[in-house]
């Protein structure tokens, strides 16, 4: 069997499935040429190239053991392959963390504009909640002057964003904390705090895709209307931020929810260039004390 034929069968296969899209593709073309590019390490940039390549029935059977996988379990295709894709870099995950997918990259793609006015006098960054690291790790590849503290409460998220760490070469330049929020973060402040706290709202969590159940409820949970831990880092991040400091935090779909119980404070909502309404940024000074 050829490539184009063993990618069309697959996508075929998924798309009669009941699986849900969303952790790092929308739908079955694409989630099939990620599972079958990946088993056969072939890069997305010369898929089209090999299209005709033949496929050796060891390969062909190893494809549909996971193709299996992922219909009957229901598993997430990136924890399946151990890998997941964000902004063209390829980082590790497993179950242990959430599916890298925050919007926030976007805004690093974009150099923050025009939030900040000059993201290369940036020094000092904290990527808050980071799960597997990759936001943290993403600042430090594209901005090379900025020292990155990545920070999780959870060990083993801790653990998964190290491994990303080593796999990037960056043990000099970002640094990987276990922490509640800021309780064990000493005496550092930053010119930057990004975060993609957990947001998802009781009544969300219990309607969640099965694909979205295999992730760390701990990443994803965050009390009755989503904000529990929004809360918290509102009200405790100023003393972490450098005069001229900025918080960037995502929130899902809970823009109204955050219009109505933070509606004294100065909020700016921040549009990338692929979403609106998702992130919103608060200055320093505007933070409560």
């Amino acid at each position: 069997m050829r490539l184009r034929a063993l990618i069309d069968r697959i996508s075929m296969d998924f798309e009669n499935s009941d699986i849900f899209f969303g952790h790092g593709t929308f739908n079955a073309f694409d989630e099939a040429v990620w599972l079958v590019s990946s088993t056969l390490n072939i890069p997305f940039s010369s898929i089209n190239s090999d299209l005709e390549r033949v496929i050796t029935d060891a390969d062909i059977k190893k494809i549909d053991q996971l193709k299996s996988i992922r219909i009957n379990q229901k598993i997430p295709l990136a924890y399946i392959l151990k890998e997941a894709w964000l902004k063209g870099y390829n980082f590790y995950v497993d179950e242990r963390v959430i599916i890298p997918r925050s919007i926030i990259a976007d805004l690093i793609d974009e150099d923050f504009y025009p939030w900040i006015e000059s993201i290369t006098r940036t020094e000092s960054v904290l990527d808050l909640c980071c799960g597997s690291g990759c936001l943290g790790i993403l600042m430090s590849l594209n901005y090379k002057n900025i020292q990155v503290d990545v920070a999780d409460i959870s060990d083993s998220a801790i653990a998964v964003a190290k491994i990303n760490i080593k796999k990037y070469n960056l043990e000099q330049k970002v640094t990987a904390i276990h922490t509640d929020l800021f309780s064990n973060i000493k005496n550092k402040k930053y010119d930057l705090i990004l975060t993609n706290p957990p947001y998802v709202n009781a009544k969300s969590m219990q309607d969640l895709p099965a694909e979205y159940q295999k992730e760390p409820k701990l990443a994803l949970a965050s009390g009755e209307d989503g904000l529990d831990l929004t809360r918290k880092i509102i009200t405790e991040s100023k003393s972490y931020l450098n005069d001229g400091g900025k918080i960037f935090i995502e929130i899902g779909h809970n823009r109204d929810r955050v219009d109505e119980v933070f509606k004294d404070l100065n909020i700016w909502w921040v549009d990338t260039g692929s979403s609106s309404d998702y992130i919103f940024m608060i200055n320093k000074e505007d933070l409560p004390n």
